[in-house]
């Protein structure tokens, strides 16, 4: 089958958005959004066989879920306030009913089920761009600043923060002073020695004040 053929397939199960119309398409000229692609391919339909334009007023396999990619965009850019970052990711959790439909989109119109392209990294993608220009940050797939989790079902953005490493260095600039603190070789930090304040280290003043205490 041809790429319209396909395309007049898909549209024939039902109501479906342009993003998840072209989605099925999204291996197939680049630089195009998914969104881009399901457009053109509706009017060209639409041309070929002489009928008005209709785009759909809902979807069936997303539930115009794609629709708020900038709302998922701003949520995630405000949920981020108040932290500093440079790098960051973006990961999806889809609900299992609209996994199930995207996949049962596939198997209608008799497409491979890994043709295209998955709705969760649609939403990576699509909502990551907005947040990096929402937020002049970068995307990074190692180790981000941020990561930032979506949720479809609760509607809810888990930002998680990566803890950051400091590094230093540091001059010994007299023999004499350790690197790491030692006990006192008389009372072995206790600051007793035979019973009596230990007159050898600093702790004696500690232990005297623990005594009086006491």
């Amino acid at each position: 089958m041809t790429v319209l053929e396909d395309a007049r397939a898909a549209l024939e199960t039902g109501p479906l958005c342009d993003a998840c119309l072209g989605r099925l398409f999204a291996d197939r000229s680049f630089g195009l959004a998914n969104a881009d692609r399901g457009h053109a391919l509706r009017v060209t339909l639409a041309l070929e066989a002489d009928e008005p334009f209709e785009p759909d007023a809902d979807c069936w396999v997303c539930e115009m879920e794609t629709d708020r990619i900038e709302w998922w965009a701003e949520q995630a850019a405000t949920a981020a306030r108040g932290y500093d970052f440079s790098t960051y990711q973006v990961g999806t959790r889809v609900p299992p009913l609209l996994e199930e439909n995207d996949a049962l989109l596939r198997e209608d119109v008799g497409l491979d089920e890994d043709a295209g392209e998955q709705l969760k990294t649609e939403f990576n993608r699509e909502v990551g761009k907005r947040i990096g220009q929402r937020t002049g940050a970068e995307v990074e797939f190692g180790r981000p600043d941020v990561q930032f989790t979506l949720d479809l079902a609760t509607d809810g953005v888990d930002v998680r923060v990566n803890s950051a490493f400091v590094y230093g260095r540091y001059r010994k600039l007299e023999r004499d002073i350790p690197q790491t603190k030692w006990p006192c070789n008389d009372c072995n930090g206790t600051g007793l020695w035979q019973g009596e304040p230990c007159e050898g280290c600093g702790a004696a003043a500690t232990a005297t004040t623990r005594a009086s205490n006491n």
